[in-house]
Formats: structure tokens, C-alpha cells, sequence
């Protein structure tokens, strides 16, 4: 019977040579070349597959992501303004963790950087500071997202929007497609909006 660690390691020769027959270039040595593992790690993202048996993946930010985000935060903060540039790259970042996080509350904190990243301003507001504290606590506190497929209530909506100032009929719309496969429904809604 084989051992965990041998299962591992079997696992990981056969993805391997997978790779070399299909003539995939990958990292074999240096520090782009981690071990199999049932977690990955990828542009400040961790996967954790451990629960794939069960048609469960979990996403997180790595524990680097968060603390380059939050230290970037702290230092804002204790400079007590932003420039454009540093609004710009700092809004950058936090939209790529939020990603990760759940719920909206991410997103209005890292609304207070608009002003900053269009240069309407620079000094750091007691609002403004309420706002990038909640979002390093969110980051810190973050229970991994949930990706799981649930194949019998499976219901897909994809939903869209247009503008376009130059046009000369449809200048704003909204759009929706809604796949439900237990019901065997699948509908669609279109609409043109009306200036106020």
C-alpha cells in the first residue's frame, strides 16, 4: 500500500511526463519549480484542491499578497497622502485581492482611491483612512472562496451591458441569458435604456 507522500510523488512523475510528451515547457528547477501538492500558488493566489473529491476548490490570497498589501496601506496611512501614481498602483492591487474576498465591501473601500488615482487630491481623509483599515482587516480576516459544482441545481445567468456615446440608436442597453438545466429552461431578456 502506498504511503501519502509516495502517492504524491507518483502523482507528480506522472503529470510530469504528461507535460514532456505533450512538449510543454515548465519550470524543472529554481523556485518556479514547486512540488505536487494538493495547494497552488499562482500571481498572488492560492488554489487548494484537497477537497476536489468533493467537486470543491478553494481560492485565497497568499499569505505574501496580503502582507505586501497591507504594509502598503500601513504606509499610506502613516504618510497621511497618496500621489497619483502610488493611488493608482495600490487601487491595482487591492482590486486583484478583492477578487478573492467575499461579499461588496471590499469593492467601496477601494472606491476611496478613486479621487487620489485621478489626481483630485492627496491628503489621506479620516473616511478615507476608515476605509483602507476595513480593507487590510477584510484581507487578513478572509475565509477562502468557495468554487463548487453542484451539477442536479446548477443555474447560469450571464448578464451583459453596452454604451456607446457615438451611436445612433442603441446608446445604452442591458442584456441576460439564464441556463437552468433542471427545468430544461433557458431565457433571455434585452432592453435599450433612455436618457433621464
Amino acid at each position: 500500500m502506498f504511503s501519502p507522500p509516495a502517492l504524491s510523488k507518483n502523482s507528480e512523475l506522472a503529470a510530469v511526463t504528461l507535460l514532456k510528451i505533450l512538449g510543454w515547457l515548465f519550470a524543472e528547477e529554481g523556485r518556479k519549480c514547486k512540488p505536487f501538492d494538493v495547494t497552488c500558488e499562482a500571481l498572488g493566489v492560492v488554489f487548494d484542491l484537497s477537497e476536489s473529491g468533493k467537486y470543491m476548490c478553494k481560492v485565497s490570497n497568499t499569505a505574501s499578497r496580503i502582507e505586501e498589501v497591507s504594509a502598503e496601506i500601513r504606509r499610506v496611512l502613516e504618510a497621511g497622502s497618496i500621489s497619483q501614481l502610488e493611488a493608482q498602483k495600490l487601487r491595482g492591487r487591492m482590486q486583484f485581492a478583492e477578487s478573492q474576498i467575499f461579499g461588496r465591501t471590499g469593492k467601496r473601500c477601494i472606491g476611496c482611491l478613486r479621487d487620489f488615482s485621478c489626481r483630485r487630491r492627496s491628503r489621506i481623509s479620516n473616511s478615507d483612512a476608515l476605509l483602507l483599515k476595513l480593507f487590510a482587516s477584510l484581507l487578513k480576516s478572509d475565509v477562502p472562496r468557495e468554487i463548487s459544482l453542484q451539477h442536479e441545481s446548477s443555474v447560469v445567468m450571464i448578464t451583459d451591458a453596452c454604451y456607446d456615446r457615438e451611436a445612433r440608436d442603441l446608446i445604452c442597453g442591458l442584456g441576460g441569458v439564464l441556463v437552468d438545466k433542471v427545468q430544461n429552461l433557458k431565457l433571455f431578456f434585452s432592453c435599450r435604456l433612455s436618457e433621464p
